[in-house]
């Protein structure tokens, strides 16, 4: 049985926001050379013991002890021999380079060998196979993470951003995912082949962990009183840091004067990851800012715990205690794969009809390779981008970015919609809903039997799109829809920036978007 990927024990796996705070605030008072080459046995170390298992796996056999008396020799197991012993010895207190703190050996040992426990365990021991090379992959990024917080250790300057990101891209392949080392092999070693790999989809969660193991070291290094604490998942949204392109507006702080559940009191709603999600809400970097913050805020503030998920379809349903899952422009880069592979499709379609809700956001193209997962909805494909509708400027004056709206007056929002009058109508009720480019779609002529559909956002006659080099006409068509799908419900959009708040634009500058988002969750938790 495949261990449930991004589900298991994160025994030393730490709070990253709290720990990454520390360590901005650990290299700018940098020590000095003692603290900086500190960090390198801690990466010689991580990558020595990660080799340790890496042997005993490739060779079917328990890990060799001998393997872990060199590592422990080389490290040192209290203050009295090993690396920081010996730079310590080098480094006293007093001198230019001394060090923040001494005999710390212990405490850091316990920290790196925990962190290198939760990673095997993670990968489910790949006895026998190339997949133990995803213990080096995991190696190799601590070890460049840590290089760069070196290097700004010895310049006593914070830590370089762009080097931090260049050690992801190397670990995740960036916007190209399968160029990832964790994928890269899982590629090659796929489900029913010789050498299949125990766990699939580990690139997210692992990198997680990676980065906040990193943190909490280098926060301890300068100040052993550093709370690393085990990650229990709290309610709570994550640090919102701006990087750079289409990046989540950082400012926005909704007015939430009637908020449905007290704080964190709501029920769980799930940001999927597994799936290369553009849409996601931990800024994590440049290629993953975190475009989906802006959403988790409006529904943070209305009292549901908002969280990212990091396990798979298969290993999460039907047993998530989450009432609502979000699947936002799902990605995939092989030119004919599916975004939400079958598999993953059925298990899904399975949890809604047994009561289950989804949010399913698509996009306009390259967030369109859900066809699996759109037949199975009753929903046919989409179109590939719209253009700007002329009136957009009508109710969306502050968008500088193109934009449509759709208004009760005209149909274009259905008014007899469920989502456009809300709860509690007629003071949760939207006149108008406004969306930036997207696409549209259409329902299917032969839905499922156990399927009903209420249109909610409608193009107007007239209305256009770009298919390729082409201009089609999607009048009638369908930018948001309503399901009833066995005992569970699903609402699919065809856009996402008009539900979350990004870098201007996107909630905060269209006036009635928030209490849409509302209505649409509100209904998913009916």
């Amino acid at each position: 049985m495949r261990r449930p990927t991004g589900a298991f024990p994160l025994g030393s796996a730490l709070l990253l926001s709290a720990a990454m705070s520390l360590t901005v605030a650990a290299d700018a008072r940098a020590q000095g050379e003692c603290d900086a080459r500190k960090k390198q046995c801690v990466f010689q170390r991580t990558m020595a013991l990660l080799k340790c298992h890496k042997r005993a796996e490739d060779r079917g056999l328990p890990v060799d002890p001998n393997c872990l008396a060199r590592a422990d020799e080389k490290f040192g197991v209290d203050s009295s021999t090993g690396c920081f012993a010996d730079i310590e010895d080098k480094f006293p207190s007093g001198s230019p380079d001394a060090c923040a703190n001494y005999d710390d050996t212990a405490s850091i040992k316990t920290d790196v060998d925990l962190f290198v426990g939760d990673v095997i365990d993670a990968l489910g021991n790949p006895v026998q196979t190339e997949c133990s090379r995803k213990t080096i992959c995991i190696g190799k990024l601590v070890k460049s993470l840590l290089k760069c917080h070196m290097r700004a250790h010895r310049n006593g300057v914070p830590v370089d951003s762009a080097c931090l990101d260049a050690a992801k891209v190397t670990f995740d392949g960036g916007g190209e995912p399968c160029k990832g080392c964790l994928r890269s092999i899982e590629d090659d070693h796929p489900p029913g082949s010789a050498e299949e790999c125990p766990t699939f989809g580990d690139t997210l969660p692992l990198g997680t962990m990676a980065r906040a193991f990193v943190a909490c070291v280098v926060a301890r290094l300068a100040d052993p009183s550093a709370s690393c604490a085990p990650s229990v998942a709290t309610c709570g949204l994550p640090v919102c840091t701006t990087y750079a392109g289409q990046v989540p507006d950082c400012s926005y702080s909704p007015v939430v004067s009637d908020p449905t559940y007290a704080i964190c009191a709501g029920p769980k709603i799930l940001v999927d990851t597994t799936h290369a999600n553009y849409h996601q809400i931990t800024p994590l970097s440049n290629d993953n800012p975190g475009r989906d913050w802006g959403f988790a805020r409006l529904l943070h503030d209305v009292g549901y715990d908002v969280r990212d998920s990091e396990t798979s379809f298969s290993d999460l349903l039907p047993g998530t205690d989450a009432k609502i899952l979000v699947i936002a422009n799902a990605q995939e880069c092989e030119p004919t794969g599916e975004a939400v592979p079958a598999g993953d499709v059925t298990t899904l379609v399975d949890w809604v009809r047994n009561g289950g809700s989804l949010l399913l956001v698509i996009d306009h193209r390259p967030y369109d390779r859900v066809a699996g997962l759109l037949a199975a909805l009753g929903i046919d494909p989409l179109f590939a981008a719209l253009v700007n509708d002329p009136d957009c400027s009508l109710t969306c004056a502050q968008c500088p970015r193109r934009c449509q709206t759709f208004v009760r007056g005209d149909g274009t929002l259905n008014g007899a919609a469920t989502v456009a009058n809300g709860p509690s109508p007629p003071a949760t009720a939207v006149n108008a809903v406004s969306t930036f480019s997207g696409s549209a779609f259409s329902i299917s002529a032969t839905p499922p039997l156990d399927a009903s559909y209420e249109p909610v956002l409608v193009f107007a006659p007239g209305s256009t799109a770009r298919s390729g080099s082409a201009t089609v006409d999607i009048g009638g068509l369908l930018q948001g829809v309503a399901i009833q799908l066995g005992s569970g419900r699903v609402y699919v959009s065809g856009e996402a920036g008009g539900l979350t708040a990004q870098l201007a634009f996107g909630m905060q500058v269209t006036p009635e978007n928030e209490r849409f988002l509302r209505n649409v969750i509100a209904w998913l938790d009916d």
